[in-house]
C-alpha cells in the first residue's frame, strides 16, 4: 500500500488507492505520518474518486467524487483532517 497526501484549502486528506482494511489503512498512517492515529482524522472510508486536470491552473490535477466506476474511476480509501 502506498499513502498519498493531498490537500485543498479546507482539508488534509490521505489515501491509498483500492479498498483497504482500516486498521492497515491506519497502521500505514502511522508509519508515513510519524504519529498515532487520530488527532482530528476521519476514520477510513472507501470511495471512489476520479483525477481530473485543474481548470483554474491553481493545482496540476484534483481529486473529485466518482458516482460510480467507470472510464478514469477509481476505488480509493481515504482519511481526512480540517485544518
Amino acid at each position: 500500500m502506498k499513502l498519498e497526501y493531498c490537500s485543498n484549502d479546507d482539508y488534509m486528506t490521505y489515501f491509498c488507492k483500492g479498498k483497504v482494511d482500516a486498521e492497515e489503512f491506519k497502521a500505514e498512517f502511522e508509519k508515513a505520518h510519524g504519529e498515532k492515529f487520530g488527532s482530528g482524522w476521519s476514520e477510513p472510508k472507501h470511495k471512489i474518486w476520479r483525477c481530473v486536470p485543474d481548470g483554474t491552473g491553481e493545482y496540476r490535477y484534483l481529486y473529485v467524487p466518482a458516482t460510480k466506476r467507470g472510464k478514469g474511476a477509481f476505488e480509493v480509501t481515504v482519511t481526512t483532517c480540517e485544518y
